[in-house]
C-alpha cells in the first residue's frame, strides 16, 4: 500500500509540473474585451489586429482603416508589459515570483485571399530578460534583436521595428484579409505579466496610434481606464464587455505558427492541474 502510494505521488507530481511548465510558458495574464483590435485572451501570443475581414480565427479588424494607416507605413510595433500583483487564479503575491523571466520574438502575420501561407508566421527578432536596478535584475540579453527598457515600477517596454513592407506590396494586387502583429512569448517564468499598452510604429519610430492593453484606441479608452490600475481595468472591462461563452477565463493555450491559431486547447484535465497546481504553489510559498 506505501508503495502503491509513493507511485502515486510520484505521477501526480510528475503530472503538476508538467502542466505548471505549460501553465507558465508565455504567461500573458488575460484580459476580457471584446474589442476587435487586439487578441488578448491569455495564450501564448499577446497581438494586434491591424485589419481583418474575419477570416480565419480574426474577427474583423477596421484599425488600419479607422486611423488612416497605410500598412506599408507601418515600421514597427511597441508593447508596455507589467507585472500584476493579483494573477489570473484571483492569487495576490504575484510579482514575488518575478525574477526576469520574459522571453519570445515578435512575429507577423499576413494573409491575401490567395495566399495565407508564405508571410503567416514569420519571425522579426526575439527578446529575452530586462534590467530594473531598484529589484536587482539584470536578465536582458542584449545580444537579441530587441530589448525590453523600465519605464516604470514593474514596467517595461519593447520597441520593436521592422520592415514588412515587401510582404505587404508583394500581394499589393491581391485583397489582403488579414495583417497582424504579435508579441509571442517563449519563457517558463512563473510570474504573470500583462500588457497595459502597445500601438503601431512608421518607419521613424513615431506611433500612428496607441492602444489600451485591452484593446482601445486610447483616445477613445472607457474612462476606468484612465484611473486605474491594470487589474482594475481588466476586472471593470470583464464585467462589462465579457463575452457570452466567457473564453477569457479559460486556461492559456498555445498557439499555431502553421496557421495563426491562437486557441490549440490543452487536453482539460492538464489545465485543470495547470491551475490548481500554480494557485497551490503560490500559497505554500
Amino acid at each position: 500500500m506505501k508503495i502503491t502510494k509513493i507511485f502515486s505521488a510520484v505521477a501526480a507530481a510528475a503530472v503538476a509540473a508538467a502542466a505548471i511548465s505549460s501553465a507558465a510558458s508565455a504567461n500573458f495574464k488575460p484580459y476580457a474585451s471584446t474589442s476587435p483590435y487586439v487578441t488578448a485572451e491569455g495564450s501564448g501570443n499577446y497581438g494586434i489586429i491591424v485589419t481583418s475581414t474575419g477570416e480565419a480565427d480574426a474577427p474583423v479588424s477596421t484599425l488600419a482603416e479607422d486611423y488612416n494607416i497605410a500598412l506599408d507605413d507601418i515600421g514597427g510595433a511597441y508593447f508596455v508589459v507589467t507585472i500584476p500583483e493579483t494573477d489570473s487564479y484571483g492569487q495576490d503575491g504575484n510579482r514575488t515570483w518575478w525574477d526576469g523571466s520574459i522571453g519570445g520574438g515578435i512575429v507577423t502575420s499576413l494573409h491575401s485571399d490567395t495566399d495565407k501561407s508564405t508571410y503567416n508566421w514569420p519571425s522579426q527578432g526575439e527578446f529575452w530578460g530586462v534590467v530594473d536596478e531598484d529589484l536587482g535584475l539584470e536578465t536582458r540579453d542584449d545580444t537579441k534583436k530587441y530589448q525590453f527598457e523600465k519605464v516604470g515600477d514593474y514596467t517595461y517596454k519593447l520597441t520593436a521595428m521592422f520592415n514588412f513592407d515587401d510582404a505587404v506590396n508583394s500581394i499589393e494586387g491581391d485583397h489582403i484579409v488579414q495583417y497582424r502583429i504579435f508579441m509571442q512569448g517563449w519563457d517558463n517564468g512563473m510570474a504573470e505579466y500583462q500588457v497595459t499598452e502597445c500601438g503601431l510604429l512608421d518607419d521613424a519610430g513615431n506611433t500612428l496610434v496607441a492602444l489600451t492593453g485591452d484593446g482601445y484606441p486610447l483616445t477613445d479608452a472607457p474612462a476606468a481606464a484612465d484611473d486605474t490600475t491594470a487589474d482594475d481595468t481588466a476586472a471593470a472591462t470583464a464585467d462589462a464587455e465579457a463575452p457570452a461563452d466567457d473564453t477569457a477565463t479559460t486556461a492559456p493555450s498555445k498557439g499555431s505558427p502553421d496557421t495563426g491559431v491562437e486557441g490549440v486547447a490543452a487536453a482539460a484535465g492538464v489545465a485543470v492541474v495547470a491551475a490548481g497546481a500554480v494557485v497551490l504553489s503560490k500559497k505554500r510559498k
